[in-house]
């Protein structure tokens, strides 16, 4: 596995630089966003430093992952992201999985197959995907011991996590490692154990290929 890691002690700040200056280079594209509490300072921060500097018109977002609850929920992934993101930047388009319904993960399979670029296997690429991990060693809603770490066919699967007594929808290994690049935001001391094992290849995590994660200090332990 090869990783290049960014510390610092901000790293949603240095993540947000370096993504509007990918963007500003590259001129758009497709970028895949992930779910949970890290995301919102980086979402904060590309509101508050960038909404003039980046042609969000040419931006498409699409989830990772999403729990298999309401938009009005406390957890949902994209109430987060439509409140600290999509509703500030008008301009950027955004598609959601709407996992409250039964094939959520077949249509939102369906709908990536159909706009994005493939490459020469026939999976579509992202040109960025932005992660991150729990203290668990998770990343998107690949958790340990959970039938989607072995999904070869499908992009998008329902898997059951039966730690959390939950559901979700997530995108799988092959649609995440086919994309041009993969970047982590993870903070927190809680997550140092397993960012070591995942730098060796252990858990969830480490099966991501080509990383660049963005931490601090208490990840780095």
């Amino acid at each position: 596995m090869s990783t290049h890691i960014h510390l610092s002690e901000n790293p949603a700040r240095d993540l947000a630089r370096r993504f509007a200056d990918q963007m500003a280079d590259s001129g758009g594209g497709f970028v895949a966003v992930s779910g949970g509490a890290t995301p919102t300072q980086l979402y904060r921060t590309l509101v508050s430093d960038y909404a003039e500097r980046v042609d969000w018109q040419r931006i498409t977002l699409f989830q990772v992952d999403e729990r298999c609850v309401p938009v009005t929920h406390a957890d949902s992934n994209w109430r987060v992201l439509h409140d600290e993101l999509l509703s500030k930047l008008p301009a950027l388009k955004a598609h959601r999985i709407e996992a409250e319904r039964i094939h959520a993960a077949d249509d939102y399979e369906t709908r990536i197959v159909r706009t994005l670029p493939q490459n020469t296997e026939g999976i579509p690429v992202f040109d960025l995907i932005l992660l991150g991990m729990g203290p668990d060693g998770h990343t998107a809603s690949l958790f340990p011991s959970t039938q989607a770490l072995h999904e070869r066919n499908h992009f998008v699967v329902l898997n059951d996590v039966p730690q959390l007594k939950t559901q979700r929808v997530t995108m799988t290994y092959p649609i995440l490692n086919a994309a041009r690049q993969r970047w982590f935001l993870v903070s927190g001391a809680d997550k140092a154990d397993a960012f070591a094992r995942v730098q060796e290849g252990d858990l969830p995590a480490g099966r991501i290929a080509d990383a660049e994660w963005f931490i601090d200090p208490s990840v780095a332990g």
